[in-house]
């Protein structure tokens, strides 16, 4: 009889800030806020939905395998209200963790933004979980309600990320690698760059 092996968890949990980049209909995660670029991308709600409505997606593939702890992750999304006194907004988060999603939303049922620039911060509660390496992290966001108060024929609600000044991010604590970059050696046209895991 075949005996089965347990995976080999290589790595431990640590909180990680997770930019979101990328068209909202296949974005990415990135650590990196030097990808940042200078316009953002946005979706564009410009009449009041009452029914779920997928927004963007944002997909990150192959993270190292370890475990993830019982904590709550955070989305920060920056979003404008324009030619409305607000809009009365309820959206929903899931978090895909290889083939475990978690779900969040807003703090109540439905969060009044007002007029303007401003960031909705929604908590995502992650259960403690064993991860392979090569696992995959998919974000997801569903629009479910959005009502403008004091309409106006062209009020509309941008939901923006992707630059300096419209930076979403997904905070969470995930397995990561460490990489320590040794010193360089030269042996004349060549150099070698020696790397510690």
């Amino acid at each position: 009889a075949e005996t089965a092996v347990a995976p080999d968890f290589c790595c431990d949990a640590t909180e990680v800030e997770l930019h979101l980049l990328g068209p909202a209909d296949g974005g990415t995660l990135s650590p990196f806020g030097e990808r940042l670029a200078e316009t953002a991308e946005e979706v564009v709600i410009a009449s009041s939905i009452s029914s779920e409505e997928v927004v963007a997606s944002w997909r990150l593939d192959d993270f190292p395998g370890g475990s993830i702890p019982d904590r709550t992750w955070q989305l920060r999304l920056p979003v404008r209200v324009e030619n409305a006194g607000g809009a009365q907004v309820n959206i929903t988060v899931e978090v895909g963790i290889g083939r475990d999603v978690y779900i969040g939303q807003l703090p109540v049922q439905s969060t009044f933004v007002g007029q303007g620039s401003s960031t909705l911060s929604v908590d995502i509660p992650v259960e403690a979980v064993e991860v392979s390496d090569g696992w995959d992290l998919e974000v997801v966001l569903l629009a479910r309600t959005v009502i403008f108060s004091v309409p106006q024929s062209d009020s509309q609600l941008l939901i923006e990320w992707g630059a300096e000044d419209e930076d979403a991010t997904l905070t969470g604590e995930m397995p990561t690698v460490d990489m320590d970059l040794l010193e360089v050696e030269v042996d004349g046209a060549d150099a070698y760059f020696g790397v510690v895991i």
